[in-house]
Parts: structure tokens; sequence; C-alpha cells
């Protein structure tokens, strides 16, 4: 969708919505996103998470990285091992006791 639709689409919605909270909502949203469009957000960030940050650029930078797709395709296996085993139910009593 082109932007010039996009503000259309938006408009209209916001004109014909009577709920007060919302429409707060919706310009406090836009307010503090134009009050901090220059801002970055590294400068919020402690010391702590900007070594965190940094140790994870390099493991990245080293290969040390697990996709996204192999991680799920390891717990669904796990899952699905556990399920045969019948663990899971075990599983459940475990971590809520």
């Amino acid at each position: 969708m082109r932007i010039t639709q996009l503000k259309k689409n938006i408009s209209e919605l916001v004109e014909v919505n009577s709920d007060k909270d919302f429409l707060e909502m919706i310009f406090s949203m836009l307010e503090d996103r134009e009050k901090n469009k220059d801002k970055d957000i590294l400068d919020d960030l402690t010391d702590e998470q900007m070594a965190s940050l940094d140790e994870s650029l390099a493991q990245i930078e080293k290969g040390e990285v697990v996709s996204h797709e192999s991680v799920m395709k390891s717990v669904r296996q796990k899952i699905a091992n556990a399920k045969k085993r019948k663990v899971v139910s075990g599983l459940r009593r475990t971590i809520w006791q």
C-alpha cells in the first residue's frame, strides 16, 4: 500500500471512531514518534546492555549463530520425542511444582 493511500485509510478510520481512549492512544503514539524521530535507540542502553550487544555482534561476525529455522526444527523434534514417551504431562507437573 502506498503512503498516500495509507494516510487516507488511517484518516478515514480516525474520522469515524468515537472512542476517546483509542484516539488519545493513537495521538500519543504519533506524538511520541514525532518527538523521538531523530533519537537513536542505542543512546538509552546501559553499559551492560551495550557490552552484551557488542558481544552478540562479534559472535555474528565469527559465524557463531543458529538460524531460527534450525532452532524450530530442533524444538519440534524434542516435542515429538517427548510426546512419544508421554513425558509432556510429567514435565507440566515438574514445571509447576
